[in-house]
């Protein structure tokens, strides 16, 4: 257990917030909790790449491409295209990754994608 945001250092809140930010997520800078699985951190990157202002039919794309990846291992190779993608055309999406990249991303994958 931890008292603190580990991304800004914020008390992190031991019950749900009323502006729709739960214990998943620290109410100051919105970092996701340790403890959520991969599965619900690629949601959180899929929430942060509908809130993007990308084209539709990119926002699509990314989605899209996140499912995929979230069906295969975190070292497939073939994640690699997909992460490519998502660093390409949704950078403010990809910054969003980096607290959570270990998980997201393996070891192998990371060596592709020069992490």
């Amino acid at each position: 257990m931890f008292a603190d945001c580990p991304v800004c250092g914020s008390e992190w809140p031991l019950t749900w917030d009323p502006r729709g930010k739960g214990t998943d997520f620290c109410a100051h800078c919105g970092n996701p909790a340790p403890w959520l699985s991969r599965k619900e951190l690629i949601q959180w990157l899929k929430a942060g790449v509908q809130a993007t202002d990308l084209e539709p039919a990119k926002r699509r794309e990314l989605q899209e491409a996140l499912d995929r990846i979230a069906e295969l291992a975190p070292d497939d190779s073939k994640t690699a295209a997909g992460w490519d993608k998502l660093r390409a055309v949704a950078p403010r999406v990809w910054e969003l990754a980096k607290p959570v990249i270990n998980v997201l991303i393996g070891e192998g994958v990371r060596k592709i994608l020069r992490l």
